[in-house]
Formats: C-alpha cells, structure tokens, sequence
C-alpha cells in the first residue's frame, strides 16, 4: 500500500500537462514577455517616485505599494509558470507548487486591497475636497498594512490545512484547489468566490462537473491575473500627471543627448512645475 501510495505522489507531481505542448510555449513566450514588462515598467515608476520624495504625497504611498508587489509577482511568482510552461509540465514538485501558489495567491490579495484602498481614498478626496487633510500619510500606511493582513489572511490557511495548494489547469502553475467535493475545500472556497475571473473557475468547478471547463481554460484565469504586473503601471502613467511628466522629461533629456554626442552626462532629475495632482488630473 505504501508503494501505491508513493507512486500516487510521484505521479502527482511529474506526469505530462493537460494541453498542447504548442499552445503552452505560446503561454510560456507570454509569460517571458510579462516578465519584463513588469520588471521594467513598475522599476520605472518606482524610480520617478521615488525620486521625487518632496512632492510624494499619501496617494503616492499606494502607487509605490502596488508597484513593489507587482516587482515581487513578477520576480517570485512568474519563473516558475514560465519555464514549467515552456517544458510542458511541472518542474518543481510538491513545495516549490506551494511557494507559487502562495507568492500568486499573497501577493494578488494584497494588490486587490490596495487597490480598493486607493479607490475609496480617491472618492474621499473627490466627494469631499474640503477634507482631504483626512487622507493622510498615517491613514495611507495603515491601509497598506491592512491590505498586507488581509493577503495573509487568505494565502496562510491552504498552507496550515484549510483548502491547499495544488497544480491548476494545465497543470504548469498552481493556485487553490477548487475540484474537491470536501467540507474542507468547499468552506474555503465560498469565502473568496467573489475574485472574477477566478470566481468563475471556482464556481464550475466546485460545485458542478470539473470537466465543465476544459485544463487550457482552467489555465487561462491564472495567465490573465499574472498580467496585472504590467497593466497597473499603465494605468499610473495614463492617471497620473506627474509621472507622465517625468517620463516625458527623461524622455526629451535622452533625445537631447543622443543630438549632442559630446555631452558625457545628463541628469534626470530636474525639478518639474508645481501644479501637480496626485492620482488623476
């Protein structure tokens, strides 16, 4: 019984996907691309925040939040999808699902809650702009320290036994495990029914046939997701006035330079007009 229950387990872990090898590189050369996508451009928006420390202001806390979990989504979440997808099966056993489980699961929690967290501090500021000294640098780190308890919040209970983290789809990434019929997994699964699009995988999956949806579209959610850690910097350069500057002063300090090849040195950090909003202009 023990050696069937072994073999069951190495099974688990190294048989082939559940999709065409084509289509998975295909997923695999998307995923290179998210890669540095998201590395370069929340690198870039950090940068310019960063850079600017006397003009930062408590909706820039959020950005600068969003922007570091996206560098880690991309850092410590997409590599191991990446190439698992590009050999067309799992590499990395049972605990190294685990870890991406949890780093995809943390880190896209606490995204979503800063991101609610900044939307209702946007509508403070614009209901009520004759009480915006409420939206303060105090009122901003305690969001994002409330966002960071609420990621752990639901990324540690799969880890400590309530629900796991197993393969997904195509069986190249991992996440939550929605097909058990358990109380277990069932219980667990109703509490976050509510994130679309994985809602609607976890819905069909946990409460009707798992063979509804086929592994390649129980994959897509998860490629989908994995995308936020370039579509969030695109959405600060396109809202926020005082990026958009900076980028388009690197950008006229470049080409200036490139004109003057006898110029060794340029500098990017001069000093931009004062009118600036926050978030959106």
């Amino acid at each position: 019984m023990n050696e069937s229950l072994n073999s069951f387990v190495y099974n688990e872990w190294t048989q082939p996907a559940l999709a065409s090898c084509q289509i998975l590189k295909w997923i695999g050369g998307y995923l290179c691309f998210t890669f540095i996508c998201g590395i370069t451009l929340n690198g870039i928006i950090l940068s310019i925040l960063c850079d600017s420390k006397h003009r930062r202001s408590p909706i820039d806390i959020f950005i600068i939040c969003l922007c570091i979990s996206d560098l880690l989504a991309s850092l410590l979440g997409i590599p191991l999808p990446l190439t698992s997808n590009l050999a067309c099966r799992w590499l990395y056993g049972k605990y190294l699902c685990y870890y991406e489980g949890f780093i995809a699961y943390f880190v896209g929690m606490v995204g979503l809650y800063l991101l609610t967290a900044l939307s209702l501090n946007r509508y403070w500021i614009i209901v009520t702009p004759n009480r915006e000294e409420f939206v303060t640098f105090k009122t901003a780190y305690i969001s994002v320290f409330l966002s960071i308890l609420g990621g752990l919040f639901w990324a540690v209970p799969p880890i400590l036994g309530w629900n796991d983290y197993t393969l997904e789809g195509a069986r190249t990434s991992c996440s939550i495990r929605w097909q058990d019929r358990t109380v277990n997994v069932i219980s667990y699964n109703i509490l976050i029914i509510a994130w679309t699009p994985y809602a609607f995988v976890a819905f069909i999956s946990s409460f009707f046939s798992p063979t509804i949806i086929s592994p390649l579209g129980a994959s897509i959610p998860a490629i989908f997701a994995k995308s936020s850690v370039y579509f969030n910097p695109f959405v600060y350069i396109m809202s926020n006035s005082h990026i958009r500057s900076k980028l388009f002063h690197w950008r006229k300090t470049i080409n200036r330079t490139q004109s003057d090849p006898s110029k060794e040195t340029f500098e990017l950090t001069t000093p931009l007009n004062k009118c600036r909003t926050p978030l959106t202009s």
